[in-house]
């Protein structure tokens, strides 16, 4: 076999075993996290490992080909980045106070200001959401045709409309020149 080439053979020899080990995981006899502590703890040589690695790269060149025969997956592989993007994007305007960075020393700390994060970014989301769903029936009230086929392009992640700074005005007119000081020439 080649350098990048997949091995069957491999995958063959274990093929009981990785049968085993699927039925064991769907039994639930076994939780998915002990059988990778083991396979990791047992190291990369160990057969099922090699096999269990194969099948994955079957697996992905599988995926690959369908990727790029099929244009309407592609589609949706894009609106799935872009969401995760959109959260991403979300995420970072509302951390803004270090720049999205995590910068207590401590993991309590450090779990504090992520669940605080979290928190904050459902809060946006079900009040987008909120807003969304008045803003919907409300063209639907006035007889406006909203097509359900439309309704997957909406997103509860939107973030323009949020003041993260805060808004001040300042009426120059009130204030003008009494609130600046005089200076001698």
């Amino acid at each position: 076999m080649g350098r990048g080439q997949i091995n069957p053979a491999i995958i063959r020899g274990q093929w009981d075993e990785i049968l085993r080990l699927l039925a064991t995981l769907k039994s639930g006899e076994i939780r998915a996290s002990f059988v990778i502590e083991k396979l990791t703890a047992s190291g990369p040589r160990h057969p099922l490992c090699r096999a269990l690695q194969e099948m994955g790269r079957l697996v992905k060149t599988a995926y690959l080909a369908e990727y790029v025969q099929d244009e309407e997956l592609r589609r949706r592989v894009l609106i799935g980045l872009n969401k995760g993007e959109s959260l991403h994007a979300l995420s970072r305007k509302l951390f803004f106070g270090s720049q999205g960075e995590m910068r207590d020393r401590t993991y309590q700390d450090q779990l504090n200001a992520a669940s605080s994060l979290n928190l904050l970014l459902a809060s946006v989301v079900v009040w987008n959401t909120v807003q969304m769903q008045v803003v919907l029936r409300q063209l639907r009230a006035t007889g406006h045709l909203v097509k359900e086929s439309d309704l997957r392009h909406l997103s509860p992640l939107l973030r323009q409309h949020l003041g993260i700074y805060g808004q001040y005005r300042f009426d120059v007119e009130q204030y003008g020149k009494s609130v600046l000081p005089e200076f001698d020439a």
